[in-house]
């Protein structure tokens, strides 16, 4: 991965929440040897750093080195934050992670068809643009549960009387329950967001 990605969210931060989210093993290429970015780096828990220009032989070399160091260190990784990545991406449910801030920065599938939008509609963006929660029987929009949840680290559930409703107008009876993802060093990196539909 390009330790500076163009886009919403740089190298470090997408690289970070790969591995605590489905503990992937990424290596960065870099340009620059810019001791901030580098320090910085660290935190995401990269395998290594590659320095451009650079010989087949070392990027070959450091997957290999890379992914054996993998396979000894998941032994000791605790379990997937929302779930083992192969079965939650083949099941029937709505769940979506969000950065501190609200922002969809991962999504299943079955989400996908659910609140009714394109995938490129959906990441990046904050999830109050591509859904809302209602009072199913007044039709009151539910407060925002984002910074509570953030600044509280508290779970929020919305278990009765509500509604999701997407930006195409559908409308649909719902359990939502919204926790704190922490990563390995007790940090609050992300919110999960899982939708029940009754």
């Amino acid at each position: 991965m390009s330790i500076r990605l163009s886009g919403l969210m740089n190298g470090i931060t997408a690289a970070h929440n790969i591995f605590q989210l489905f503990h992937i093993p990424v290596i960065f290429i870099a340009e620059t040897e810019d001791e901030k970015i580098l320090e910085s780096a660290r935190y995401s828990q990269s395998y290594c750093i590659i320095f451009k220009p650079f010989l087949e032989l070392e990027l070959s070399s450091s997957i290999d080195l890379a992914l054996y160091n993998h396979s000894i260190r998941k032994k000791f990784l605790t379990d997937f934050p929302i779930g083992e990545p192969d079965k939650i991406m083949g099941k029937n449910e709505i769940i979506i992670v969000m950065d501190t801030k609200g922002k969809i920065i991962f999504f299943t599938p079955y989400t996908a068809w659910y609140i009714d939008l394109p995938e490129e509609k959906i990441r990046m963006k904050y999830w109050r643009e591509v859904l809302m929660f209602l009072n199913d029987q007044t039709s009151e929009e539910l407060k925002d549960p984002v910074n509570e949840v953030a600044r509280q680290s508290a779970v929020v559930r919305y278990d009765s009387n509500t509604a999701v409703v997407t930006t195409t107008g559908k409308r649909r009876k719902a359990g939502i329950s919204l926790q704190p993802i922490k990563d390995d060093r007790g940090r609050l990196f992300a919110l999960l967001m899982k939708i029940s539909e009754k």
